[in-house]
C-alpha cells in the first residue's frame, strides 16, 4: 500500500476477505434465527389461543425470521396473516 491507497489487486483481496467475514457472520445469524424460531412459533400459538386472533407483532417477527432463513412458504403464510390482521 503505497501513499495510503490500495492497488486493484489489494482492493480485490480486501473485498474477498470482507465477503468471507460476511458469509461467516451471516451463517451464524441464520443458525441463531433457526434456534429461536420454535420459541417465537410457540409464543405466536399461545397468544393466538389466548386472544382468539393472530398477534400482529409476533407475526411480523416471524415474517422476519422466515425471510432471513429462506423459509419462503412460511414467510408468505405469515405475511398473509399479518396483512389480514392490519385490515
Amino acid at each position: 500500500m503505497e501513499g495510503g491507497s490500495l492497488n486493484a489487486g489489494e482492493d480485490q483481496e480486501t473485498a474477498i476477505e470482507v465477503f468471507k467475514k460476511y458469509d461467516v457472520i451471516k451463517a451464524k445469524q441464520v443458525a441463531l434465527y433457526k434456534e429461536v424460531l420454535p420459541y417465537y412459533e410457540k409464543a405466536y400459538e399461545l397468544k393466538k389461543a389466548e386472544t382468539n386472533k393472530p398477534d400482529a407483532s409476533l407475526a411480523q417477527a416471524l415474517m422476519s425470521l422466515y425471510e432471513n432463513t429462506s423459509m419462503d412458504d412460511k414467510y408468505k403464510e405469515m405475511k398473509a396473516i399479518y396483512d389480514a390482521s392490519k385490515e
